[in-house]
């Protein structure tokens, strides 16, 4: 129980920080605001490789759904992880938008990339809560024409 707020604010601080990456990119420059490409032609140039958040995201989320995997509660670490969750998905979403109309292809693949790779990353993590997670960014890959 004295873990508790810490744990909380670390949550916080990690949607946060994921909630000013988003905010800091433009839809119109998403791809050259984060190192993605250079050129004038963004949707041609932009890499349908994952984002390297999506590489830190995921081996957080594999990190607290492991601690977590024995958790009789799930409902306290559920509402944060959903949270931090709804920022990274937010942040993906924008950095989607970058693409344009022109590479509506290449947006189903990003967006597949990333969420493969964070199905790879949590791996067989095992608990109700890692199911939970694991069934939704099936879904999310699924759902684009993923992988």
């Amino acid at each position: 129980m004295l873990l508790w707020p810490r744990f909380q604010l670390a949550m916080d601080v990690h949607a946060e920080s994921i909630k000013r990456a988003t905010s800091a990119i433009s839809t119109r420059g998403a791809a050259s605001a984060l190192g993605l490409s250079n050129g004038a032609d963004v949707a041609s140039k932009q890499s349908t490789a994952p984002h390297m958040l999506t590489q830190r995201f995921g081996q957080f989320l594999q990190g607290i759904l492991t601690l977590s995997r024995d958790a009789g509660d799930d409902e306290p670490v559920g509402n944060s992880l959903g949270r931090l969750r709804g920022e990274f998905e937010a942040f993906l979403t924008k950095v989607d938008k970058g693409f344009g109309s022109a590479g509506e292809r290449k947006r189903e693949r990003f967006l597949g990339n990333n969420y493969s790779l964070i199905l790879t990353i949590m791996g067989d993590t095992g608990g109700k809560l890692a199911a939970d997670t694991r069934e939704h960014f099936e879904s999310l890959r699924d759902g684009v024409g993923g992988i």
